[in-house]
């Protein structure tokens, strides 16, 4: 059977990507930081961001003759330039392709290629790998703000910057993967730092135990609801804040179908585990250049296949409890 999500369809915006958020729906101030530095304090302004992102894309267009549809790639760590790169990209009409910054020469040359990058924009700590990387191509050419909120990024992760900057900053609002929720537990200073301006937690990348949630919730009599999405597909269910099952991921959110498939692939109903497949508006159009994955990964109507061993209970709430494929 298809399971459908307990909210009602919203509509779904027509507008390109930096068109609809530049359109500030929710009337910020140009003087609110959305994006900050945890470490060096570097911000960006909501006015600053649409400023900074219109240059960058005229300047790609102006200097470098970049067209709609050309790729860019970005090579760098969580840095806080990232966004108005990003968003600078998709206002020229470009795509991106983000590279992992751990990536040595022969991963990036592959990348490159295999999405036809045309520029190649480079963090100064990794740009030895980037020359080392293009030698080896030959491309003559290769060169969370729409709420309001201000996100914290940190080049690298490590448990006490963490700590620090929830206390130095009042973070009220965090999204952790499971391994950092253990990080907090397992950390003997974590009482050191004033951690109550932070309300809730959202835990997504992994399955999160019950027993590792209540552990945390004991600590720090912090709430914590579990997420699941994928690249392919983004958020796809979500806990609501007053309807919170221990050990669940939510229900789904709004557009979103999800089917439950056994190993041969047939429908299965209410609390019976199989592969979780979704459908939905955010879900990719394809991967690039690889229409065999493309053809694996999708079903005859258009589901995706998430590799997530799954299944839903009675109330519509999606547990995840192992994966058949990463």
């Amino acid at each position: 059977m298809i399971f459908k999500s307990n909210h009602p369809d919203i509509e779904i915006p027509q507008d390109g990507i930096f068109q609809y958020v530049m359109s500030n729906q929710k009337g910020i101030s140009d003087n609110k930081i959305i994006y900050l530095d945890g470490n060096t304090s570097k911000g960006y302004t909501f006015g600053k961001l649409k400023s900074e992102s219109k240059r960058f894309a005229a300047g790609l267009r102006d200097k470098v003759g970049f067209k709609p549809g050309d790729v860019l790639a970005i090579y760098s760590p969580n840095q806080v330039d990232y966004p108005m790169v990003l968003l600078g990209t998709i206002a020229a009409g470009g795509k991106v392709t983000p590279v992992d910054p751990k990536y040595v020469a022969s991963e990036l040359s592959y990348q490159l290629l295999d999405s036809g990058a045309s520029i190649l924009i480079v963090h100064p700590d990794l740009l030895e790998i980037a020359i080392a990387a293009s030698k080896g191509i030959n491309n003559p050419n290769l060169g969370y703000f729409y709420l309001g909120a201000t996100l914290i990024i940190f080049p690298s992760y490590n448990i006490e910057t963490f700590c620090r900057c929830i206390q130095k900053y009042k973070i009220d609002y965090i999204h952790a993967a499971p391994p950092v929720i253990l990080d907090l537990i397992n950390y003997s200073d974590a009482k050191k730092y004033d951690l109550s301006s932070v309300k809730i937690i959202v835990s997504a990348g992994a399955p999160l135990g019950f027993e590792l949630e209540y552990m945390f919730y004991e600590l720090f009599k912090i709430r914590i609801k579990q997420a699941y999405g994928l690249s392919e597909a983004l958020f796809v269910h979500y806990s609501d804040s007053n309807n919170i099952i221990t050990g669940s991921c939510g229900i789904l959110l709004p557009n979103i179908k999800v089917k439950i498939l056994s190993n041969d692939g047939h429908e299965l109903g209410t609390k019976e585990p199989g592969e979780l497949c979704v459908h939905g508006p955010s879900i990719m159009k394809g991967y690039l250049n690889n229409p065999s994955a493309m053809n694996a990964a999708f079903d005859n109507d258009g589901f995706l296949h998430t590799g997530d061993i799954a299944y839903v209970d009675g109330q519509g709430f999606i547990l995840i409890f192992d994966y058949i494929s990463n």
